[in-house]
């Protein structure tokens, strides 16, 4: 009798950990989704210390060429 329930134990257990490592995926994806959408749509909100010194370069060079 135990020798017929091993096939279906290890199928069982291979069930469940393909189940586990698909919702895992599914909720990796899902999250780096969120996390992408969240930084386009709060991009303009706080821009980083080199982007507004880039800006404030460009804007200088702009300036100093029309001089």
């Amino acid at each position: 009798m135990s020798g017929d329930a091993a096939p279906v134990i290890i199928f069982i257990a291979s069930f469940y950990a393909f189940g586990f490592v698909l919702v895992y995926a599914l909720a990796r994806a899902w999250e780096q989704a969120l996390s992408a959408r969240h930084r386009r749509e709060f991009a303009h909100v706080r821009p980083s210390a080199n982007a507004r010194g880039r800006r404030v370069r460009a804007l200088r060079d702009r300036s100093s060429r029309t001089m």
